[in-house]
């Protein structure tokens, strides 16, 4: 199966945090799918630049409110992301650490309501 990733994210952020969140995804799916990303290019002087990905990753944007279901819909893929408020709240990885583990996972929350 090939892999076709894709970012969504809610579609009222500003623009500034649509592609820091987009960013951040993208190094956690790098993280998780190496493969994903490409060899090291060397430019026509010798300089090498990273290798960057070798699949087109479309970044989309939906309510806030479907962005739960969509997730849910997204239970049988084999990658699923999520980046939760935490993550642009907290001061370094350790604070975003500690946010994430002292709190319950959104999806979880609003079933229980």
């Amino acid at each position: 199966m090939s892999l076709k990733p894709v970012i969504i994210l809610d579609e009222t952020l500003p623009t500034g945090l649509k592609a820091n969140f987009s960013a951040v995804m993208a190094m956690s799916l790098g993280k998780l799918r190496p493969d994903l990303v490409g060899a090291d290019t060397p430019t026509g002087d010798g300089i090498s630049l990273a290798g960057i990905t070798t699949v087109a990753l479309p970044v989309l944007g939906a309510p806030a409110e479907e962005l739960p279901a969509l997730f849910d819909k997204a239970a049988g893929l084999p990658i699923r992301l999520a980046y939760m408020r935490a993550a642009f709240e907290a001061r370094d990885y350790a604070d975003y650490t500690a946010r994430i583990a002292a709190e319950p996972w959104p999806h979880t929350r609003r079933r229980r309501s």
